[in-house]
């Protein structure tokens, strides 16, 4: 029996098909392998950890202190979502912005101090990193529960700081202020973003408090000299620096090992139902025909790009170079997956807010440094180069050009150069004015 003439050429043309198809699935796979491949080479010889158990023997996480008691005490009987249910919202109290009266703030502490003598006994632990538990066979498991008691328990400390610097009871901010200090502590050596991001909440808190006090004149000389040494300890950007690598070895370690499935499912946590049904099933269906190798040249794209970010943070630190000149990693690479184009942007934002948080650490060491320069003299200085200042503290780690400093009788400002590396409301809050009374 003859086959038709159409039948033939339509067998031919699958024949064709498939041929190409799996020509192009075993090349891409062969490529990408060997692009990854030689990404960890390179990594690996400069002595980057690519596993969380590479990542512990370094010395710095070797030679931790044991998890503290607010850690193992809330594992232990299972308590961190018990005591934030028992606590009261920040939402429940004034802020500064509302300007309340000083019946609203003393109201305000009778609600707070019972409130925070719930959980008293989780903070008196000696300082310790919180060694967050991690189930890697569940990358989306990042203890929210203790992460948020902790959140919880900072606003708090927050509000009853802001109250005794409204009712002029600075020793009651300072306790406060002290407290935050030892919780970020437990926080100093992240080995994920999500703990780098609990820091900067901190540090955030903490810089505002002396910030707000600053502007109110409430502190004292003998202040002043504590909270120097205070937000000298504070380090946003070895933070962020810590936090991205641990992350890094977290995406390596994730799209390496789970499957296609797992890596849709994951994508489907990251975004925080930010995508809609639709655009997540064609995400889905994407991942599903993907070949490997291209998740493996993205993946030693996405490796290598952190570590240009990652040396130019140690520059930052050392005050030679601003982050503006670095582009952002969600512009670069060929984002082919749609998993490493979410990582990217979001790990761009990530490192806006720790520039921005160490900007604001910087100007707070400057307007302390003025502050004891105005009681020791009697005026502020015309310059900054009259001030004993840290190396990196006149620099904006932006531009790593100087902090813009202008005196006159009234009192100061203090800004950074402009930059389109912050958002506007970051510009806000990096503006300075100081009048004196």
């Amino acid at each position: 029996m003859k086959i038709p003439r159409w039948l033939s050429i339509t067998l031919i043309l699958l024949l064709l098909i498939v041929t190409v198809v799996t020509l192009f699935y075993t090349i891409t796979d062969w490529r990408g392998a060997k692009e990854w491949q030689a990404a960890k080479t390179e990594l690996l010889d400069r002595g980057e950890p690519l596993s969380f158990d590479q990542l512990r023997e370094e010395p710095i996480y070797r030679n931790l202190p044991p998890a503290p008691t607010l850690l193992a005490g809330l594992l232990e009987n299972n308590q961190a979502t018990t005591l934030k249910e028992a606590l009261p919202p920040a939402s429940d109290f004034p802020s500064p912005e509302n300007d309340p009266s000083a019946a609203e703030w003393t109201a305000a502490l009778d609600q707070l101090n019972p409130a925070l003598q719930r959980v008293a006994p989780y903070l008196e632990a000696t300082d310790g990193p919180m060694a967050w538990p991690y189930d890697l066979s569940d990358p989306v498991n990042t203890a929210l529960p203790q992460i948020t008691l902790l959140n919880r328990i900072a606003q708090l400390l927050q509000i009853r700081a802001e109250a005794g610097l409204a009712l002029k009871r600075p020793t009651l901010a300072k306790e406060s202020l002290e407290t935050l200090m030892r919780l970020r502590q437990w926080t100093a050596y992240p080995l994920t973003l999500i703990e780098a991001l609990v820091g900067f909440s901190l540090d955030r808190q903490i810089l505002d408090i002396i910030r707000n006090g600053l502007i109110d004149g409430t502190w004292s000389a003998d202040d002043l000299a504590e909270f120097e040494q205070m937000v000298g300890q504070l380090a946003p950007i070895q933070l962020l620096e810590r936090g991205l690598r641990g992350e890094r070895v977290f995406f390596l370690t994730v799209t390496e090992d789970l499957s296609k499935e797992e890596l849709a499912s994951l994508l489907a946590v990251a975004v925080g139902g930010s995508m809609s049904e639709s655009q997540f099933s064609r995400a889905v269906s994407a991942i599903a025909l993907y070949p490997k190798g291209w998740l493996d040249a993205d993946r030693a794209d996405y490796a290598v790009e952190f570590q240009v970010v990652l040396d130019r943070l140690r520059l930052i630190t050392q005050g030679e170079v601003g982050m503006e000149s670095a582009t952002p990693l969600a512009t670069r690479g060929n984002d082919r997956h749609p998993l490493t184009q979410l990582v990217r942007a979001t790990i761009d934002s990530v490192i806006n807010r720790g520039v921005t948080l160490e900007a604001l650490r910087r100007q707070t060491l400057i307007a302390l440094a003025l502050e004891q320069h105005r009681l020791e003299s009697g005026s502020y200085p015309s310059s900054l180069s009259s001030l004993d200042l840290p190396p990196t503290a006149p620099l904006d780690p932006a531009r790593g050009e100087t902090i813009e400093y202008v005196a006159d009788e009234d009192g100061y400002r203090l800004s950074v150069p402009k930059s389109e590396f912050y958002r506007e409301q970051d510009l806000e809050q990096l503006q300075w004015d100081r009048k004196l009374e």
